[in-house]
C-alpha cells in the first residue's frame, strides 16, 4: 500500500509558484521548440550528472536544477515510504494488521541510511554551486530543513515499530501529531528552495525548465 503524505510534486509545485509561472504558461513554455531546443541540449549533458562528475562545468542554474530535481527525488521516497507505513495505523490494530504495517516500516527503515546519505551528497554540491557567495545564508536552511526532515521520519518509524494492539490509539495520535512536523519541514524545504533561486539571480524560466526536464526525462539512478 503506497500513501504519500505530501504530493511528489514538490519541486514541481513550487517551480510553477515561486518562479511566477502559472501551469498553463509553463506548459507553453515547456512545448516552445526554441526553450525545448535549449532545454534538451543542457539534459542531454546531464545524463551523467547523478554521480556528480563535471558538476562544475555548469551554470548556476543548470547546477541548481541538477540538485533540486535530485532531491526531489529523495523527498518523495520519503514521502511514499513514511506514508505508506503509517497510513496503515488505525485506532484500533490485530497483530496481523501490525506484522503487515511492520513490513513497510522495516523496508522504509532500511532506506534511512542511504537516503540520508544521498541527501548529503547531493546537497554538498552546493558548496561548489557558483551562486554560493550569495547564498550561503539559504543553502544552510535548506541543508537543516532536509536533516530535519530526516530525523522526524525516523521518529515516526520508530514509533509505528512499537505499535501494539493495546496502544495503537496512543500511536495513532502521537504519529499524526509528527505528522504535522514532517509537513512543516518539507514547507521549510520548499521555502529555502524559493529563497536560493530569487536571491542567487538566475534566469529562473531557464531553471525551471531544466528542472522539469530533469525530474520528468533524465534517469535516476
Amino acid at each position: 500500500m503506497k500513501k504519500k503524505i505530501i504530493g511528489s510534486c514538490l519541486i514541481l509545485l513550487f517551480l510553477l509558484t515561486a518562479c511566477g509561472k502559472k501551469e498553463e504558461a509553463e506548459k507553453e513554455a515547456s512545448e516552445s521548440s526554441s526553450t525545448n531546443e535549449t532545454t534538451q541540449q543542457s539534459a542531454a549533458k546531464i545524463e551523467d550528472l547523478r554521480d556528480g562528475t563535471n558538476f562544475t562545468d555548469f551554470d548556476g542554474e543548470t547546477q541548481l536544477a541538477i540538485v533540486f530535481a535530485t532531491l526531489n527525488d529523495i523527498v518523495v521516497a520519503y514521502d511514499y515510504g513514511v506514508g505508506g507505513a503509517e497510513a496503515q495505523l488505525k485506532t484500533e490494530m490485530t497483530p496481523e494488521s501490525i506484522s503487515n504495517m511492520k513490513e513497510s516500516v522495516d523496508s522504509m527503515a532500511a532506506q534511512q541510511e542511504k537516503l540520508r546519505q544521498e541527501s548529503t551528497e547531493v546537497l554538498g554540491r552546493l558548496d561548489i554551486f557558483k551562486e554560493k557567495a550569495k547564498t550561503e545564508e539559504e543553502v544552510a536552511l535548506l541543508k537543516q530543513a532536509q536533516e530535519e526532515l530526516a530525523d522526524v521520519s525516523q521518529q515516526i518509524l520508530e514509533v509505528l515499530a512499537q505499535v501494539t494492539p493495546e496502544n495503537a490509539a496512543m500511536s495513532r495520535t502521537t504519529v499524526d501529531a509528527l505528522k504535522e512536523q514532517y509537513l512543516a519541514k518539507s514547507e521549510g524545504i520548499m521555502t529555502a528552495m524559493k529563497k536560493i533561486v530569487q536571491v542567487a539571480g538566475l534566469d529562473e524560466e531557464k531553471f525551471m525548465n531544466l528542472t522539469i526536464y530533469i525530474i520528468d526525462h533524465v534517469a535516476k539512478e
